[in-house]
C-alpha cells in the first residue's frame, strides 16, 4: 500500500520546482484537456515539446520528430477514434480498454523508421489524455520496481516482470496499466482527496496564477519522478 504522506512529499517537491511547473504548464496548454488536434502544426509542436521537456530521446535518431510527426498526421483519424472510445474511469474500471487503445495507437509512433521510443510514446500518449497512459521511463521503473519488492507482488504483478527483452512492447505496457489499476483501487477516498487537494495546494502556492486540476495518474506520475527509487514509498516498511 502506498503510504500517502510520503506521496505528498514528493507531490510537494516537484510542484515547488517552477521549472517543472512550467513545464507542466506549457504541456497542459499545448495538450488541451478534452481536445485533440492532429493538424500538423499542432502535433508538430506537441512532439518537440514532448522531446525537449521530458528529455524522450528522439534526439538519438536523425529526423525522428518529423517523421513521427508524419506518421501521427497520417493516422490521425484512427488515433482520435480510439482516444475518444477511452472512458475518463478506465484506468479504475476497464484496464483493459487502455490496453486495447495502446495496441492500436502506440505503433503509430513504434513502429516508425530508426529506433523504437518508448519512452516518448508513453510521454506522448499520456498528455493527449491524462487520464490513461502511465508514463514508461528510467525514474518511475526505478521507484515502481522498489515499491513492488518492498510490497514482495507475485511474479504476474511485477511491471514487466524484470523489462524481459523478448516480450514485445504492447505486452510489457500492459504491466504498467495493470500496476496502476491495483494502485488506484487500493487507495481510500481519503486518500485520493489528500493526494488530490496536496497537488492544488502546492501548485498555488508556487504560481498562485494559474492551477492545473490533475489527474490522480498525473499526479502519482510526479510522485514516481520525484521519488527515484531513493526510498521505501510502501507504507507497510520503514526506511
Amino acid at each position: 500500500m502506498l503510504d500517502i504522506e510520503k506521496a505528498v512529499h514528493y507531490i510537494r517537491l516537484l510542484n515547488s520546482d517552477v521549472a517543472l511547473m512550467a513545464s507542466d504548464y506549457v504541456l497542459h496548454q499545448c495538450f488541451p484537456s478534452g481536445e485533440l488536434h492532429f493538424d500538423h502544426r499542432s502535433v508538430t509542436n506537441q512532439v518537440i515539446l514532448v522531446d525537449r521537456l521530458w528529455n524522450a530521446g528522439l534526439r538519438f535518431t536523425p529526423d525522428a520528430a518529423g517523421t513521427i510527426t508524419e506518421q501521427l498526421v497520417i493516422h490521425a483519424e484512427n488515433i482520435y477514434a480510439n482516444l475518444s472510445n477511452l472512458q475518463p474511469d478506465d484506468l479504475n474500471n476497464s484496464p483493459e480498454n487502455i490496453c486495447n487503445v495502446a495496441q492500436e495507437i502506440f505503433p503509430v509512433i513504434l513502429e516508425a523508421p530508426g529506433r523504437q521510443n518508448y519512452s516518448f510514446t508513453t510521454k506522448f500518449f499520456h498528455w493527449c489524455t491524462r487520464k490513461h497512459f502511465p508514463i514508461v521511463d528510467l525514474h518511475a521503473r526505478k521507484a515502481i520496481s522498489r515499491l513492488q519488492a518492498d510490497e514482495h507482488c507475485a511474479d504476474d504483478e511485477i511491471v514487466e516482470n524484470i523489462d524481459d527483452a523478448n516480450l514485445p512492447i504492447i505486452e510489457k505496457y500492459s504491466g504498467w496499466i495493470n500496476f496502476y489499476n491495483r494502485l488506484l483501487n487500493e487507495l481510500t477516498p481519503e486518500a485520493c482527496d489528500r493526494l488530490l487537494n496536496a497537488d492544488q495546494e502546492s501548485q498555488q502556492e508556487t504560481c498562485p496564477s494559474f492551477t492545473i486540476m490533475n489527474s490522480l495518474l498525473r499526479i502519482l506520475d510526479k510522485v514516481f519522478y520525484m521519488n527515484r527509487g531513493k526510498e521505501t514509498l510502501s507504507r507497510n516498511l520503514q526506511n
